[in-house]
């Protein structure tokens, strides 16, 4: 099913060369049917705890080709959306991590915490 955009925005906050803010809504025009392969979601606001199993999807770069070490590595993207099954850590552990950056740890209150390729939910 194909559905006209009406309206979209971005977060008023997103930049494209920076991860954060990374998300928009979009209206269509016609109500969306709902079915076997179309359901809604609902967002729960309550801390993940480490250890908990989770599902993450996404178009994020799969690959990066490196033309020369003068200029960064380009990213290639998927053209179908991909998942992910993975374990929560928690905030202390993705720091621990990333103890020898900035002070931040790295990481903030709500995104993903990447390391040597594998991927940890923080919370």
């Amino acid at each position: 099913m194909r559905y006209k955009v009406k309206y979209m925005t971005a977060h008023c906050r997103y930049e494209l060369d920076v991860h954060e803010d990374d998300v928009g809504l979009i209206k269509v025009t016609t109500a969306i049917k709902f079915g076997q392969f179309v359901q809604p979601i609902t967002i729960d606001w309550r801390p993940v705890a480490a250890g908990s199993k989770l599902l993450t999807t996404g178009w994020g770069a799969t690959s990066y080709v490196e033309i020369s070490n003068e200029s960064a590595p380009i990213e290639e993207y998927p053209q179908i959306l991909h998942k992910l099954t993975m374990t929560a850590i928690s905030l202390e552990e993705c720091q621990g991590y990333y103890k020898n950056n900035d002070g931040t740890g790295g990481v903030d209150y709500g995104g993903l915490c990447a390391l040597l390729r594998r991927w940890h939910l923080q919370r």
